[in-house]
């Protein structure tokens, strides 16, 4: 009798060899979630050009590639305050850890540069005795505001991270929290609630890296938001690849969103359709100012529907197969990015996506207005040679009808019903005007006015197809923003203030004068708005193994 295994039992028997292959070229990959403390730390020094390699149309970032930056820094080509200093000095305390792991991994190439910081600045690292170590650690956020369904907002991370030499990490971070709204996948239990945010591992060999397993996912440079993928979104279990070094980098990716219901006639057999985004990306770097990104993305599912291997296929032209395969549907994508450096200290930085775009006038269908999105950003710091400060700017123009579908429920751009793109959906623009100013290396203030025009509707809601109502002899155009516009201003202060890396508070103090309420004509509404959050963390690594 001849025996023939599954196919799926084949294909994870294959992935359990290539790991066993490929273990020893896993390096330390833990990523840094939007929301850490350091990210406004990161931001004001990359703009300042200490971190030039850290690549802000592709995040997260790793903790690994922070410490290298943070060790390449050249001290002698900057003036640097004592405010700017003491940032560095917080950070290199912050990933110490990850210092430790490069220098034993590779002493020749980062003792001297670690040397040479401690020429500049204080810096404590601790010493690896043993190649396996064991980090569990903890952070608490907890806060007050007085807006919003959750008031008293606590979350509690769990974290937990197991490395061998610097070349495996497995990493885990889950988050206990007290109030959840009405998107979030789980159950509540004694008032409580909990959710995986992070839980992967990668891998990393010269000019290839391949991450696997949940975490947060953000392409473009925009600082308010992204534009194709940003931290609206819940993390995504995906994978993520990586060829090519500094100068030309190919990535590619495959995410399963969470299921949609099903309202076509067969739902009683299948309730759900299964939703997936496959996309792939090439940026090239000109010369050290100048980043350039071209994606392509496709989202597709149904009640059957499988991950498509065609479009697993990471060098496949996505756009090509939908056009050319029956009975196949989907929801494409394609955007520019980029980031340009014309001056030190200048930042301009911008994204332009294309969801749909008329070309034929043939029939009303053609007459669908184009679904298009815009940001523009720039940053500069030290303007006008006040040092220590960060001026800021950003528009961003998202059409109606972008990101949602006019039949199939399934290709909303949506993951437990956010939006993936920008956070204010579509059919809106938004001003932005900035700027911190940092009284100490570990104390920030900032102020920003905020202008937004949002017209009616959102990618949750239907596809308005108004446009199906007129013939392609009379033509169709339709104001924007669309429908009853709602403005609104915004005037807020922040101040931030890191104790240690490990206790870090803030405040904020907002002030929103809208008009048009809810997009109710001649309904004007104005409110103030507090909010006060602490981070606590502490970790041990244990090398004793």
């Amino acid at each position: 009798m001849h025996w023939v295994a599954p196919r799926h039992r084949i294909f994870w028997f294959k992935v359990f060899w290539i790991v066993l292959i490929l273990w020893q070229f896993l390096p330390a990959q833990e990523t840094l979630p939007p929301y850490h403390w350091s990210q406004t730390y990161l931001n004001y020094l990359k703009v300042r050009g200490l971190l030039p390699g850290l690549n802000y149309q592709m995040r997260p970032f790793t903790r690994l590639a922070i410490a290298q930056n943070l060790l390449k820094i050249d001290w002698y080509q900057f003036q640097l305050t004592a405010e700017e200093k003491q940032q560095i000095q917080l950070l290199f305390q912050e990933f110490a850890e990850e210092i430790a792991l490069l220098i034993q991994a590779n002493p020749e190439k980062w003792e001297y540069r670690l040397a040479r910081a401690r020429q500049f600045i204080s810096i404590f690292i601790p010493e690896i005795d043993s190649p396996v170590n064991i980090t569990p650690g903890i952070f608490q956020r907890a806060g007050w505001k007085t807006y919003g369904n959750t008031r008293n907002p606590i979350a509690t991370h769990l974290r937990l991270k197991a490395s061998w030499a610097n070349q495996l990490t497995l990493y885990h971070n889950m988050r206990l929290f007290n109030e959840a709204d009405s998107n979030y996948p789980g159950k509540e239990f004694r008032k409580f609630y909990a959710f995986s945010e992070q839980a992967f591992f990668t891998m990393n060999y010269q000019w290839f890296q391949f991450k696997f397993g949940r975490d947060y996912f953000q392409v473009g440079p925009g600082r308010s938001g992204q534009l194709l993928f940003s931290d609206n979104s819940l993390p995504f279990d995906h994978y993520l690849g990586q060829l090519g070094k500094k100068k030309l980098r190919f990535y590619f990716w495959g995410i399963a969103l969470n299921p949609r219901p099903n309202p076509l006639d067969n739902r009683n057999v299948q309730p759900r359709a299964s939703r997936f985004i496959n996309g792939h990306r090439l940026a090239i770097q000109f010369h050290s100012t100048l980043t350039v990104g071209v994606n392509e993305v496709i989202l597709y599912g149904g009640p059957f529907q499988r991950w498509e291997s065609a479009l697993m296929n990471p060098f496949m032209v996505y756009y090509g197969y939908l056009v050319n395969t029956p009975g196949f549907a989907g929801n494409a994508f394609v955007s520019l990015d980029a980031t340009w450096y014309p001056l030190p200290g200048v930042e301009i930085y911008g994204e332009f996506l294309v969801d749909d775009f008329q070309v034929d006038k043939k029939e009303p269908g053609d007459l669908e207005p184009n679904e298009l999105g815009l940001l523009v950003g720039g940053q500069w710091s030290a303007p006008a040679g006040m040092a220590n400060s960060l001026l800021r700017f950003e528009y961003v123009q998202v059409r109606n009808r972008t990101y949602n579908a006019p039949v199939l429920d399934w290709e909303k751009y949506l993951h437990y019903n956010k939006v993936i793109g920008y956070y204010l959906g579509n059919n809106f623009e938004r001003y932005q005007l900035g700027m911190d100013y940092w009284l100490q290396g570990n104390w920030q203030l900032s102020g920003d006015v905020v202008f937004i025009r949002q017209g009616e509707g959102s990618v949750q809601g239907e596809f308005n197809t108004d446009y199906l109502n007129y013939t392609v002899e009379e033509g169709y155009s339709e104001p924007f923003p669309y429908g009853i516009i709602e403005t609104q201003w915004q005037w807020q202060f922040n101040s931030q203030w890191t104790l240690r890396p490990w206790a870090h508070v803030a405040v904020q103090v907002q002030y929103l004068q809208y008009r048009n309420y809810q997009h109710i004509p001649g309904n004007n509404h104005n409110e103030w708005r507090l909010a006060f959050s602490a981070w606590l963390q502490w970790q041990k690594p244990f090398w004793r193994f």
